[in-house]
């Protein structure tokens, strides 16, 4: 489950959640047993935005890690080999 933290932050949350059904409205209803504390808000729309963003950075996050190294000109750095003399 994700919390809202305000200013568009925000956090995952394991719940553990018991009975489930529909009010009369038609409106699903699910338990929460444990995870939430009164006035926390709960994300209940645009879920998969927010995992495609999540999904976006760890990619980028994984491509920068890999990335080859730029020198201070913005050329690809490059290792000279050395001559074990020198």
């Amino acid at each position: 489950m994700l919390l809202s933290l305000g200013g568009g932050r925000f956090a995952p949350r394991e719940v553990e959640v018991g009975a489930y059904g529909e009010d009369q409205q038609g409106q699903r209803r699910i338990a929460v047993l444990r995870g939430l504390q009164a006035g926390d808000v709960v994300v209940t729309r645009a879920n998969f935005l927010l995992d495609s963003e999540s999904n976006l950075r760890a990619a980028f996050a994984g491509l920068a890690s890999t990335a080859p190294a730029v020198s201070a000109s913005g050329a690809p750095a490059t290792s000279m080999p050395t001559s074990g003399g020198q």
